[in-house]
């Protein structure tokens, strides 16, 4: 259970703004919302009794689960409808090969109707048969997804939770078992309840071939149509997670994480009083950690892609707000940095040593900041004033302060609140995709941090980033013991690799990848069975239908009539399934919003290329029923 509640303020030290996160566990019994209930009643008593600070805020509970897999959660249910649709077309097709087969077996089950078995017996003997070819198949399944499990675990998603766990037990094996049982009873009953109702006296009615023929074949139409509809949706799902794999993979993060390693360090309280003291043990720590064998660059930020600490911070042109509803990053970085962790300069320069305290104030900007702020025009050498709030002898004005406690909606927006920093632009720099892969880059400036000022101190914890070469082997040992040496006195935190971090990271493309395979795969499956089935069905169509095309040739009609009139059975009902399909597809497509990464769920070239896809199968699944039909001279098909 997760808890956000409100405590700390600007400084962390006094009640103010609802920042904090508590972990607790119910009590056995507990529900969320009695959670939920008790929270609600402490927060109005907070409210009461410190109206300033507590009047509008609220503490919500919800399970740690949601935090652990609520990011996968929509993947999944995507994954297992994209299972559901499968197993339906997979049943429609067994259906109607089903009750094609008991057509061709009229004569066998009308000669032992007539010799005393019963409808019920028939039924039992049919069913008997289809559960036990379903239960060959969901054997034969449980292989295949033990194999295609092992199969997922070697891509190395690393970027999914608790995937290295997954396996199959005997509650995965019951399910099998149990969804084969049910398909059979899907599949096969009514196809077996049918073809056990056959009577001696129908088979011997001209030669058994009219049978129940209009009832069955509108079933069949249902169950072509259903299987086509479905086949639609799943080719249109597999073409979109393509499609966004595809933009996915051509994405960069904006930096190079290969061979980059990130230090986590506490300085010393001493030096982190003031901002010398800090720039010069940073600077001093830096010079130690560059001389280490194998490194080639070191940089130092506040905050870091990935594992970030940054400024959402008001921006001015000429003394005007221009953030009035968006903010940009700020992040505090030395010079070095963007040489450091592989992020290409776009115009003019980095910061030098020479912006340092006492220089000019200068600032580097993103491509999306630069192109909001000076569209269509060159960032560098021009001039951005970054608001910060104002202050009196280095504490926030009280009126200010006052405004924050009540959370004054129109604080962002009343420049007279802030102080204005004037920094000229020297570099523009290409965007950090910092929070997550598949998330747009937020516009961006960055601040040396030796120019850096704040109300509130340095702090203690900053990041270095060290890019190094094949020989830093003892690379975390080597930090350690500079930083924690006798001159320093500092302390590491951690020493981590910034790829193993990517891969981890939230909107990596693990998860990303295994929805495009999964989807492919699926789509593959509802094609290749949608076109076996509609094969099948057409091919034992003409069969059925062969003394009747018969008669037309022999009345006139050339082969071209009779191709097209077992053409057009096929088309009418592949019109009616892609048009269900495509307004089943249509109604989910805002479901399927928040699965794709820079790609419309209404993509229209994907549909389009999905439909032609499918189209071409069944086609290419009619074109064999109907040559056989061409092919045949009409002496045999009287035969027929």
């Amino acid at each position: 259970m997760l808890i956000s509640t409100p405590c700390g303020a600007p400084t962390f030290l006094e009640r103010g703004a609802a920042f904090a996160h508590a972990i607790g566990r119910l009590r056995l019994g507990a529900s969320v919302e009695q959670a939920q209930a008790d929270l609600d009643t402490i927060n109005r008593e907070l409210a009461r009794s410190y109206p300033e600070t507590n009047r509008n805020v609220t503490a919500g509970v919800q399970p740690f689960r949601n935090i652990v897999i609520g990011k996968y959660e929509k993947s999944l249910w995507l994954l297992l409808s994209a299972v559901g649709l499968v197993l339906l077309i997979a049943c429609a097709n067994v259906a109607h090969l089903q009750l094609a087969r008991g057509l061709d077996r009229q004569i066998e089950l009308a000669i032992r109707a007539a010799n005393g078995a019963d409808r019920p017996r028939l039924f039992r003997q049919l069913l008997t048969e289809t559960l036990l070819l379903s239960s060959l198949a969901g054997a034969g399944a449980t292989a295949l997804a033990s194999w295609g499990l092992a199969v997922v675990r070697s891509l190395s998603l690393t970027d999914i939770a608790r995937l290295d766990t997954a396996g199959l037990d005997l509650r995965l094996a019951g399910v099998a078992a149990i969804l084969s049982v049910v398909s059979a009873l899907i599949a096969g009953a009514w196809p077996a309840w049918k073809a056990a109702g056959v009577r001696i006296n129908d088979v011997l009615k001209l030669g058994g071939g009219s049978t129940g023929l209009s009832s069955r074949r509108n079933l069949r139409d249902l169950l072509v149509t259903t299987e086509l509809a479905l086949a639609t949706v799943l080719l249109i799902l597999a073409g979109l997670m393509i499609g966004s794999f595809v933009r996915l993979s051509r994405a960069q993060w904006g930096f190079d994480p290969d061979r980059l390693w990130l230090v986590n360090v506490m300085r010393p309280a001493n030096v982190a009083a003031s901002r010398e003291g800090a720039v010069e043990w940073t600077e001093a720590a830096r010079s130690r950690i560059a001389r280490i064998k194998g490194v080639s660059t070191v940089a130092s930020a506040d905050g870091v892609p990935i594992d970030y600490v940054w400024r959402p911070t008001s921006i001015a042109l000429q003394g005007r707000i221009v953030t009035s509803n968006w903010t940009a990053a700020g992040w505090t970085v030395s010079h070095g940095y963007f040489k450091t962790i592989g992020t290409p300069i776009l115009q003019g320069r980095e910061f030098t040593e020479s912006d340092g305290i006492a220089g000019a104030a200068v600032v580097v900007v993103s491509r999306a900041l630069a192109a909001k702020l000076w569209p269509g025009s060159t960032a560098v050498g021009q001039e951005l004033q970054v608001l910060n709030l104002r202050t009196v002898n280095g504490d926030l004005a009280p009126d200010v302060a006052a405004r924050m406690r009540r959370r004054d909606p129109s604080l962002t927006s009343d420049i007279s609140a802030f102080e204005l920093e004037p920094r000229r632009v020297v570099g523009v720099v290409e965007d950090i995709r910092a929070f997550g892969l598949d998330l747009v880059p937020s516009p961006a400036y960055y601040v040396d941090y030796r120019q850096y000022r704040t109300p509130f101190g340095n702090g203690r914890a900053t990041h270095f980033v060290v890019r190094t070469n094949a020989e830093a082997a003892t690379l975390a040992g080597d930090v350690k013991a500079i930083v924690a040496g006798p001159d320093l006195h500092g302390e590491v935190r951690n020493v981590r690799s910034m790829s193993e971090m990517v891969a981890r990271s939230i909107g990596g493309r693990g998860s990303n990848r295994l929805m495009m395979l999964v989807a492919t795969l699926f789509g593959g499956l509802a094609l290749l069975l949608t076109a076996t089935g509609i094969f099948g069905m057409m091919l034992h169509t003409v069969n059925q239908r062969l003394p009747e095309l018969g008669v037309r040739i022999a009345l006139g009609a050339t082969r071209a009539d009779v191709a097209r009139l077992i053409l057009e059975d096929g088309m009418r009902m592949l019109m009616t399934g892609v048009a269900l399909g495509l307004t089943l597809t249509w109604a989910a497509s805002r479901t399927l919003r928040s699965l794709l990464f820079e790609l419309a769920a209404t993509d229209m070239t994907v549909w389009a290329l999905s439909v032609a896809v499918l189209v071409t199968a069944v086609l290419l699944a009619c074109v064999v029923p109907a040559q056989r039909a061409l092919r045949a001279d009409v002496a045999t098909l009287f035969r027929a």
